[in-house]
């Protein structure tokens, strides 16, 4: 029987620091994908934190437009749910278990520094896969270095990466990022 592997997470109080603006600046991050999030989208925020990125991410999809959040963080959940939105899901768990999604329902998963951190990263790839519709995008990145995925689990990403058409990627000293599109 295989070992489970809690999905680690970083504290909200980091998460919420204004030094991560600096650090991970929130307008370039956006630069990279808003083009293919539309007014009325379905998105999936993928290991939302306290929502850094969610109210943007909701922006994005005006009020026809819906958003899941999801983190394995409980303390996450207070500040989720303290952003008023109508069109906000907020759900308590694991990337690599999204059952209260459907088979392609998802038209932009954001996924930031999210699959480098899961006890089993694989299980967030094909979830990832599953939930985003034919036509959809992914947004997706992963850190470098002694916070990365390990060998074999970046040979996954590379296997990850291959299954959708890559629109767009990038990365510097501390992450890797790509734009993904799903084919039919």
């Amino acid at each position: 029987m295989p070992l489970y592997v809690k999905d680690r997470y970083i504290p909200n109080f980091l998460l919420n620091n204004p030094l991560r603006s600096t650090l991970y600046r929130r307008g370039k991050i956006l630069a990279r994908f808003s083009e293919v999030v539309h007014q009325g989208d379905t998105v999936l925020d993928e290991g939302a934190g306290p929502g850094f990125f969610t109210k943007s991410l909701l922006e994005l999809v005006g009020q026809n437009g819906l958003v899941y959040a999801v983190d394995p963080n409980p303390t996450s959940m207070y500040s989720l749910k303290k952003i008023q939105a109508q069109n906000l899901r907020v759900f308590l768990g694991s990337a690599g278990n999204l059952h209260f999604l459907r088979d392609g329902e998802i038209d932009f998963v954001f996924s930031n520094l999210v699959l480098c951190c899961m006890g089993d990263p694989l299980s967030g790839m094909k979830e990832i896969s599953r939930v985003v519709k034919v036509g959809g995008h992914v947004y997706a990145s992963i850190s470098k270095g002694p916070f990365g995925m390990g060998e074999l689990n970046q040979a996954a990403w590379r296997k990850f990466l291959g299954s959708f058409e890559l629109l767009q990627s990038g990365g510097g000293l501390t992450e890797e990022w790509a734009l993904l599109k799903k084919l039919g």
